[in-house]
């Protein structure tokens, strides 16, 4: 079996889902929201979501770049997914969007 390769709204019960090429997004892992917002999943949600990205700069820091991203959440209505083992501690995956 495939990894799905799309995320669709809550609740969605088209074909796609029920074979396994698609996830609902009440369904989907950390692993695959973190996919879809590093585009390499499609997003068919229709719904806004939200990321969070919390940065601890170091004293005396002068930039975002000089930063260490501790936690990377993504939210959409009450659902909630932390990213961060996904897509990394660093600036990197940000500078490159």
């Amino acid at each position: 079996m495939n990894s799905p390769t799309v995320v669709d709204p809550p609740g969605c019960g088209c074909n796609e889902c029920g074979d396994s090429q698609y996830v609902q997004l009440d369904r989907a892992s950390a692993r695959q929201i973190a996919h879809m917002v590093a585009g390499r999943m499609r997003n068919h949600t229709a719904r806004e979501l939200q990321v969070t990205v919390t940065t601890a700069l170091p004293r005396g820091s002068e930039s975002l770049l000089d930063g260490r991203t501790s936690r990377i959440e993504v939210r959409c209505g009450e659902l909630s997914w932390d990213v961060t083992e996904y897509l990394g501690v660093s600036h990197a995956f940000f500078t490159q969007l």
